[in-house]
């Protein structure tokens, strides 16, 4: 009998699949590895969220609004002579006319420079290229050109 335990035994260790060990092997250092690569992580994230931003200073706000006199806010009009600037019924070609533009008081002084502020106004059916080719001229003599709307 003992001889057929043997057998037996030799047969069914035989039967078992040699790679099933391996793999179980295998899986165990994954699953360890895994639980290391996460803990690990989780003390990274941890760090990360208790890390405080730096304390910024709160910067002066710079206001686009400037309190403007009628007279100072221009809008472009097509006339026959082409493209003028009018304030209040008078008229400044922006390419001639640009020292009598500058005596007449209608630009502002700013830190930057000089600006000339003036309206849209959407009945006048000017094109983009023409007040591209005006400010052009005015960009050349050092005046800045900004649109403003009239308030009530």
């Amino acid at each position: 009998m003992s001889r057929r335990r043997r057998s037996m035994l030799s047969l069914h260790s035989a039967a078992q699949d040699p790679g099933k060990d391996l793999f179980a092997y295998l899986f165990l250092l994954v699953m360890v590895f895994s639980f290391m690569l996460l803990v690990t992580l989780k003390d990274v994230h941890g760090q990360l969220q208790a890390q405080q931003a730096p304390d910024k200073q709160p910067q002066a706000g710079q206001s686009s609004f400037s309190k403007l006199e009628p007279s100072q806010l221009g809008h472009l009009v097509r006339t026959e002579r082409g493209l003028v600037l009018a304030f209040d019924g008078e008229e400044y070609d922006p390419v001639a006319d640009l020292e009598r533009l500058q005596q007449s008081g209608r630009l502002i002084a700013t830190d930057e420079g000089t600006t000339l502020y003036l309206e849209e106004r959407p009945g006048t059916q000017v094109l983009l290229t023409e007040y591209l080719e005006a400010f052009i001229n005015l960009n050349r003599a050092g005046i800045s050109v900004a649109f403003a709307e009239p308030v009530k």
